[in-house]
């Protein structure tokens, strides 16, 4: 029997289904591609080119895509071949369009599926040729603009955006936004721009390995809230030099007229007002810009975030930061070459920029010039300069420590505007050539040499996306599936078992809604796969499954057990009976039975408990893009003896809250989108992420919005041996938690962190960054940034060996117990964030030290801090005392 509140849901669903074909799409099928794929490519909808060369396919390309997004989503593939683009196709939500490609730089790349761009030639303020509405996906193909000449070059709109013209923000979804638009594994030939953003408000876009030869713009991120990712990028004039699938090839002339118009007037990634952009592997090359940060239109505000391994070459301007927000950008393991200026600054306030293991060259000017805020660089290199000196600092803070300057020139100049300024224990080519005009006593300059830590910037280097071995399709529909079941559980495991018995496939689950009574359990060697090729919002839920069982049993069966070698991808799963602002118990989500196990963009709108991958053996897991909106537990990983793959996971409450009506039919205040129940709860109550005895764990973009532990390490028993996770996390942020990293164990390798952020929830005394008194290993944080109206940035207790490098604390003091830490290169903002009390009979104001020590702790080394140009004290300060409680 359904309960009530299912029969309020089937409802709505019989309304709506009576106005659509059908609320499942056609039938799946595998394709043959010309080149090799790391997934096997399943379409609801093949499409060959034209044989005619005149006739236009936009028309025929957005029939099919109405068609499929009325049916709930699915994949349209192009077959190799050329089609023509003669006006702007709108891609619609659910929809993703698919075609035969290869890396440029690989043989016969010109074979594969090519769209020829004609539409609004010389009209650049017309509507972007593919119009991306939320979690729709453009994958696996070749822009050309055949009618591009980069001796005469003619001005298009964009190539890929968010925009259309009769946009409606009301019917977009709740709160009006563009969510999760993916572009990857694309080539843009001769773009004037090729990729943006919505021009209003977006996120969680996916850009991922593209390859661009913009005449202006490669990839524009504006607008964009928790949190967009851009990786595996490559600029570069050689993709339309080199390019073999245009009538004729670009003559020498043109390769040099392109050369020289793209170092005028391209910038490779442009980034305007953006909440923690996650960025890795960016490489641009022959560009005016190779990132520029600017603010948006509309607004003062910039970009924050970070960035882990760059190559910015040949750019007239490598980094330009013309405006970053307070918050800042830590850079690791990059590389910038400009002909001007590497890295040039602009006057913008209280920003900052981070460094650490840098390379930096230019040409006609100083390598780095730095006009306001707070620039640090640690272990870092200068290579080349000209001009005043490799770092030149007309005003603001500069910090520089443990770098090498390879030139016998000027090293370093700093003006008079300078407030705050440390050079410690660097190395140059001849004698130290300092010019050092800032006010007396504000720069702490020491060339004596000390031991400094340094991060692991090695690439990460993830394996291939798993799949099953043996390639086999079965779909749940012919095994008796329906969204019109009230109980789909016996459908979908016949499904399952039929599968593991003929020796592993694909379970394919097509768009709908499929309601479960009891749970399922996924056969070694087999995906239960949905129609999503990425990551996916709950805004469209797609291949959706609405699990009613377990309602407040907190230990009772996961909803779907994983045997070993099994895996998910493309699925996302709603319970429709989980008021997420008056939670209620449920049992994991998710639960792996044995090794090998894999979660290929999954999300879980609103489990309590999400997925544990703890409780059994896991090595050789591979989690990518797991999102969704935990309630208690959301990710929990431990029990591997070998490598483990973690990759861009993010947990925000929206996941919850923003569904579509049908789904979403409770009682819920009017404009409580944000309501602070849920948000409470999490806070109080959610651990997100907590790795356990773990030998060598991979994480990299991770992040959640609202919990109570952002990043949680713990100690396991596994076979005997009880130890932490020995783990390297590479860009994870925690937005309002009360921890923000909670170490209690690790293991002998220790665990490292880069490019880490968190915003510590106000009223916890102690959070922020703790390592507890259980922890006795190492542990490493560089290049990090926390900014809140928290009571601490960090408290470290215990024998641990820590060390924090680089940090940009907008947070309030640090509290050290322990007796093995080192602080260096911190700078202190917003003086208002730290403690304030009054004291009894006298109107006097007592601000705690930035950085307070017990007696036990008095040792710790504190080197290379520097502090805003408003903080009330004017300089560093440490204190050694009780810890103020």
């Amino acid at each position: 029997m359904m309960n009530s509140k299912k029969n309020m849901i089937r409802a709505v669903l019989i309304v709506l289904a009576m106005s659509a074909q059908s609320l499942w799409a056609s039938k799946a099928a595998f394709v043959e591609t010309m080149f090799p794929t790391e997934d096997y490519v399943i379409a609801n909808v093949s499409m060959e080119p034209t044989p005619s060369k005149t006739d236009g396919d936009s028309a025929r390309i957005q029939k099919v895509i109405d068609q499929l997004a009325k049916k709930g989503g699915g994949v349209i593939f192009l077959s190799a071949g050329h089609y023509t683009i003669d006006q702007s196709i709108l891609l619609r939500q659910s929809v993703t369009l698919r075609g035969d490609w290869v890396e440029p730089t690989e043989k016969n790349c010109e074979k594969g599926t090519i769209l020829n761009i004609t539409a609004d030639h010389g009209n650049e303020k017309a509507l972007p040729a593919f119009i991306m509405k939320r979690n729709s996906g453009l994958r696996e193909l070749t822009f050309y603009y055949p009618n591009q000449d980069p001796l005469k070059p003619v001005p298009y709109p964009w190539t890929v955006g968010n925009d259309e013209k009769d946009y409606d923000r009301k019917v977009v979804n709740q709160v009006g936004m563009e969510l999760a638009p993916m572009v990857k594994n694309c080539t843009f030939v001769n773009p004037y721009r090729a990729i943006t953003t919505s021009s209003w408000n977006n996120g969680q876009y996916y850009f991922i390995n593209l390859y661009l030869s913009p005449l202006k713009v490669g990839v524009a991120c504006n607008f964009v809230t928790d949190i967009g990712r851009t990786a595996y990028i490559h600029v570069s004039p050689r993709w339309w030099e080199e390019f073999k699938g245009a009538k004729t090839m670009l003559n020498n002339r043109q390769k040099s007229a392109l050369r020289d118009y793209m170092l005028k007037n391209a910038s490779g990634l442009t980034i305007g007002r953006h909440d923690w952009t996650y960025m890795y592997d960016i490489n641009v090359e022959g560009c005016k810009n190779g990132i520029y940060c600017h603010k948006n239109p509309n607004g003062i505000y910039g970009p924050n975030g970070v960035l882990f391994r760059a190559n910015i070459r040949d750019c007239e301007v490598a980094l330009n930061a013309e405006n970053v927000i307070s918050m800042g950008i830590a850079f690791t393991g990059c590389s910038f070459e400009g002909r001007k200026h590497a890295v040039l600054k602009s006057q913008c306030g209280d920003s900052a920029l981070q460094f650490n293991s840098c390379r930096f060259s230019s040409k006609s000017d100083s390598a780095v010039l730095i006009d306001g805020g707070y620039a640090s660089f640690v272990n870092c290199t200068f290579e080349t300069w000209s001009g005043t000196a490799a770092v030149y600092a007309p005003a603001g803070a500069l910090t520089v420590v443990n770098s090498d300057f390879k030139q016998p020139k000027t090293h370093i100049r700093m003006d008079k505007k300078v407030y705050s300024g440390s050079l410690l224990s660097n190395r140059f080519k001849g004698a130290p050539r300092i010019q050092n005009y800032a006010k007396k006593g504000v720069v702490e300059i020491d060339h004596e040499q000390q031991e400094f830590a340094k991060p692991n910037i090695e690439p990460m280097n993830f394996p291939p996306e798993p799949q099953p071995e043996r390639r086999a399709l079965y779909s749940v529909l012919d095994f008796g599936a329906s969204p019109d079941l009230d109980d789909n559980t016996e459908a979908f495991q016949k499904a399952l078992d039929k599968a593991g018995k003929d020796g592993g496939g694909t379970v394919y689950v097509p768009a709908g809604d499929f309601y479960f009574e009891g749970g399922l359990t996924i056969p070694s060697g087999v995906e239960l796969r949905g129609i999503y090729e990425g990551p996916h919002h709950t805004t469209s839920p797609g291949s959706l499954l609405l699990p009613l069982a377990g309602r407040g049993y907190e230990e009772g069966t996961p909803f779907i057990q994983m045997e070993s070698e099994s895996g998910m991808r493309g699925i996302t799963i709603y319970y429709p009976q989980q008021d997420w602002y008056r939670s209620t118990p449920y049992p994991w989500t998710i639960r792996n039975l044995g090794p090998g196990c894999w979660l290929m963009f999954v999300t879980l709108s609103n489990p309590y408990q999400g997925v544990d991958f703890w409780t059994n053996p896991s090595e050789g897991h591979h989690i990518k893009y797991l999102a969704g909106s935990p309630i208690r537990r959301g990710l929990f990983v431990s029990k591997s003896k070998n490598k483990g793959w973690i990759q861009d996971s993010q947990f925000v409450c929206n996941y919850a809250i923003w569904t579509p009506t049908r789904l979403n039919d409770l009682d819920v205040p009017a404009n409580d989108w944000r309501n602070v129940s849920l948000m409470t709860t999490q806070m109080d109550n959610l651990e997100a992420y907590k790795f356990g005895n773990l030998a060598d764990e991979q994480v990299m973009g991770t992040f959640v919005y609202c919990s109570h532990a952002g990043l949680t390490t713990a100690a396991d028993d596994y076979d005997g041996h009880v130890s932490g996770p020995n783990m390297r996390v590479v860009q994870h942020g925690t937005d309002l938690g009360a921890y923000g990293f909670r170490i209690q164990a690790v293991g002998k390798k220790g665990v490292e962190f880069i490019n880490s952020e968190q915003t510590p929830k106000t009223y916890v005394q102690h959070g922020g960054i703790v390592v507890e008194d259980s922890c006795k290993g190492e542990v490493s944080f560089f290049n990090s940034a926390s900014w809140s109206t928290a009571k601490n940035f960090a408290y470290l207790k215990g024998d641990a060996k820590v060390t924090i490098q680089q940090f940009n604390n907008r947070t309030g003091p640090i509290f050290v117990e322990g007796s093995n830490v080192q602080l260096d290169v911190g700078h202190y903002d917003r003086p208002d964030y730290r403690e304030k009390k009054q004291l009894k009979g006298r109107g006097v104001r007592e601000l705690l030290p930035h950085v307070n020590l017990t007696e036990e702790a008095k040792d710790t080394r504190l080197l290379g801090h520097t502090v805003s140009s408003d903080d009330e004290t004017g300089c560093f300060e440490a204190r050694v005392g009780p810890m103020r409680k």
